[in-house]
């Protein structure tokens, strides 16, 4: 008997977590720990499924706006944040708006989701919550 494995497009990893509908955390940005934000929070995101709408928590701000999934492809657009100066989090939030500006593709394993460059450099790793 042979047995062959394959992983089916629509980005979910081996242990069935998808790309969409997952409550993503920022765990790292650029290879150093991404902390948290206004009031001790994580930045995430979360993509919706049913239709190309991304929402989450940006450091300081929520976050919304839209993404493009293609294979292995992702990018996000029009993005739009509300407008709050907070004391703490706002270095953060432009390292979140940087990364997800530049996104191109993506990879899950088990429950990371990796944010890469054009070239396939991991900008930011997230965990699912």
């Amino acid at each position: 008997v042979k047995v062959m494995v394959s992983r089916a497009a629509g980005g979910r990893s081996a242990s069935g977590t998808s790309v969409t509908g997952t409550r993503w955390v920022f765990k790292k940005l650029r290879g150093e720990d991404a902390g948290t934000g206004a009031g001790g929070n994580a930045p995430h995101i979360t993509l919706q499924g049913a239709e190309p709408r991304v929402s989450g928590f940006a450091g300081c701000n929520q976050i919304t706006g839209g993404y493009e999934l293609d294979g292995s492809e992702l990018s996000f657009s029009k993005m739009a944040m509300t407008m709050r100066a907070c004391p703490e989090g706002m270095d953060l939030e432009r390292e979140v708006a940087k990364a997800l500006d530049d996104t191109k593709s993506y990879r899950v394993s088990d429950n990371t989701l990796l944010l890469m460059s054009k070239d396939g450099t991991v900008i930011a790793e997230l965990e699912a919550e």
